[in-house]
Parts: structure tokens; sequence; C-alpha cells
């Protein structure tokens, strides 16, 4: 039997409530606003990348940065990121990687 003085009332847990949707009015369209920041700051990135191939920095993590940040609002971003990948897939296949090293008397 439960002393009352003492033992707290036992209480059944409930479900949180769901939060309270926001009218459609404040809800701000960020859609196209962050697509168009997206696009100039990664042809910012691009650019700024091809200049840091002339000089010292980053460029090709740079461009790398840039493209990722428009790539699926960008044919041209496509096409780059495809050659690229076909190049390194050259790559591989013209130059295998190393053999492990394992005993050389064999």
């Amino acid at each position: 039997m439960p002393n009352e003085q003492y033992d707290p009332p036992i209480i059944p847990p409930q479900a949180p409530l769901p939060p309270a949707p926001l009218p459609a009015a404040s809800v701000p369209a960020v859609g196209p606003v962050r697509r168009l920041v997206n696009i100039v700051s990664g042809s910012f990135l691009i650019l700024v990348g091809v200049l840091m191939i002339f000089i010292p920095g980053p460029g090709i993590a740079a461009i790398l940065a840039g493209l990722n940040l428009i790539k699926p609002d960008n044919r041209i971003s496509q096409y780059i990121r495809g050659r690229m990948a076909k190049r390194k897939q050259a790559r591989a296949e013209t130059h295998p990687p190393p053999a492990p090293p394992g005993n050389p008397t064999q």
C-alpha cells in the first residue's frame, strides 16, 4: 500500500503535442532566393578557383566547392563534373594502383 504522505502520485505519460502549423503568409519563399545565392556564390568560387590555379592557393578545391554549390542548377557544371569523372576513370585504367608490398624474393 503506497504511503500518500511520502510517495508522489503516479501520472501516466502523455504524448507530446504536434507543432502548430504556421500561417501561409508567414512562411518565407526561400527556394528561389537560396538558389540564386547558391548560383552566385558557386560562380564566384569557380572564378576564384581558376585564379588560384595561377597564384598560390587551393584552386582545385575552390572549383570543386563552387561546382558543388551549383551542381543541380547548371548544365555547364554537370558537363564539367562528367568530364572530370571520365578523366579520373581513364587515368585509373591507364595507371593501375601499385601492387601491395610483398616478399621481393618471390
